[in-house]
């Protein structure tokens, strides 16, 4: 971000009575060319920690049609991760548990903050300003 950009930016900052920032590829960028490509490294990352018998094959595919099956049965754009997981493969809650475990592990993994960005934040928090986080994602709050 070049410093005049910055300087605009801030100034919009100090009109404003709220902040909204997206969390993904604003404040944070993902380290993957596409977020499903997380899902591949859940994959590796469980076989390479499970028993033979409790593999996954193929996490990648059926992660994405678990995600499209939860939005289509739910009605809304919007699902949770457990509501995605509800509809991935046939597997024991205890390994669709350790999945979830893992895609979250991946996630955290595959994230860097975006300093630029970040130094906004801050600049909104420092100006007292109210600020907000949004994202469009089944990941929580918590996250």
């Amino acid at each position: 971000m070049r410093k005049y950009d910055k300087e605009i930016i801030q100034k919009k900052i100090d009109k404003a009575e709220i902040v909204s920032f997206d969390i993904f590829d604003t404040l944070v960028f993902r380290l993957v060319n596409k977020p499903s490509d997380v899902f591949e490294f859940v994959n590796l990352l469980h076989n390479s920690k499970s028993e033979r018998d409790d593999n996954v094959y193929n996490f990648k595919s059926e992660r994405i049609k678990a995600e499209e099956k939860a939005r289509l049965k739910s009605g809304r754009q919007e699902v949770t991760l457990l509501g995605i997981y509800q509809n991935v493969g046939n597997y024991n809650n205890e390994i669709k548990r350790k999945l979830i475990e893992e895609e979250l592990f991946c996630e955290k993994a595959f994230i860097l903050p975006n300093i630029e960005t970040i130094g906004l934040y801050r600049y909104a928090l420092k100006n007292n300003k109210k600020v907000i986080i949004i994202s469009d994602t089944y990941l929580s709050e918590t996250f």
